[in-house]
């Protein structure tokens, strides 16, 4: 026998068990693709990071090349996945703004019970627009917690000043608030 002879009948042979076995063929495809994750993504950043130029050319030029498309791809998407790319947005929101991700403010919020991080409020805070503040540091960037709309704004007015904080109790006591 030939070798193209013996070649074409596993092919056959090949054809006719896919047909025969699609879920085996299936699950042994996401096996396979699972397993090799990990190195094509390691794979991707290496060529990325020596090819950056490369890269970003190539993908700018195929951008401008079809921009009408990608866009009207792009708007579609939104359309149709508006709770992913509601849930999407916030994740980079909070990365680029605060540095966390959307599990450490779960863990925050859990962990204040879902209350003002201001002790002496009794604010229960409330999700969505303008319901809570990430309450965090100017100069530094780093997040204290979760914050009624009222507790941050008044840290702002204050300028997160201490002194002026406690000037203001005084104040306050001075001229008999409850």
């Amino acid at each position: 026998m030939f070798p193209s002879h013996d070649n074409e009948q596993k092919r056959i042979a090949a054809k006719t068990y896919r047909e025969n076995n699609p879920e085996k063929v299936k699950q042994r495809n996401k096996e396979q693709y699972e397993k090799k994750r990990q190195e094509r993504i390691s794979y991707a950043r290496t060529y990325y990071e020596k090819n950056k130029d490369v890269v970003q050319e190539r993908d700018k030029k195929r951008y401008e090349k079809n921009k009408e498309l990608q866009s009207q791809k792009y708007k579609e998407f939104r359309k149709q996945n508006p709770d992913f790319v509601k849930e999407r947005d916030k994740a980079y929101y909070l990365k680029k703004k605060y540095g966390i991700s959307v599990q450490q403010l779960a863990d925050m919020w859990a962990s204040q019970d879902g209350k003002c991080a201001n002790t002496g409020c009794l604010e229960t805070l409330v999700r969505g627009k303008a319901g809570f503040a990430v309450d965090h540091c100017h100069q530094t960037g780093k997040v204290r917690g979760l914050l009624c709309m009222g507790c941050n704004v008044s840290l702002g007015h204050i300028k997160d000043n201490v002194t002026r904080l406690f000037g203001l109790i005084k104040y306050l006591k001075h001229h008999g608030a409850p």
